[in-house]
């Protein structure tokens, strides 16, 4: 006597697949995951933002007496000349560059002068703000720039008037 298959549930049915089936499933898989991370973003090396290095370059400095200097960018201090102790009338300054911060979109810059009191009796300098600029990255390259002032304590005009030069790139 033969014996009789039972009755086949037709979702059981269709959710069973042989082993070789299962293979094929798999290397679809895997071929298709690979391909995806090739050619999507997970397989290209993403480009870092572009940094740009800007400087101020000084370019010279016309004054009558010594001076010195300083240069506030975005709260940095810079001091010119670096190399010697005084600008002016009888120095020979070189050009000199310092580094913009990288990360600021814009550059607030602030002039003072160090001027040498002009008085014998008196042994001392006058920090003296001069001028003061705010310049944003699509102005650069600037080109040559002057900032002017004259030098003094509170009301008291020490000397003459101070010229600086200078360009951003």
């Amino acid at each position: 006597m033969a014996k009789a298959n039972p009755p086949v549930d037709t979702q059981v049915k269709v959710a069973k697949i042989g082993a070789m089936q299962a293979i094929v499933v798999t290397l679809i898989t895997v071929a298709g995951a690979s391909l995806g991370y090739f050619l999507g973003d997970a397989g290209k090396t993403k480009a870092s933002p572009k940094v740009q290095q800007y400087w101020l370059t000084v370019q010279s400095v016309k004054y009558s007496g010594a001076a010195r200097i300083v240069i506030n960018i975005n709260g940095n201090d810079f001091s010119y000349p670096a190399k010697q102790v005084w600008a002016g009338e009888g120095y020979t300054t070189p050009q000199e560059k310092m580094p913009l911060p990288i990360d600021a979109e814009v550059f607030h810059i602030t002039f003072t002068a160090l001027v040498d009191d002009p008085d014998p009796n008196f042994n001392g300098q006058y920090p003296s703000k001069l001028a003061e600029e705010t310049i944003g990255v699509q102005q650069i390259p600037t080109g040559e720039r002057t900032v002017s002032g004259i030098p003094s304590v509170g009301s008291q005009t020490l000397s003459p008037m101070i010229e600086i030069k200078y360009a951003i790139d």
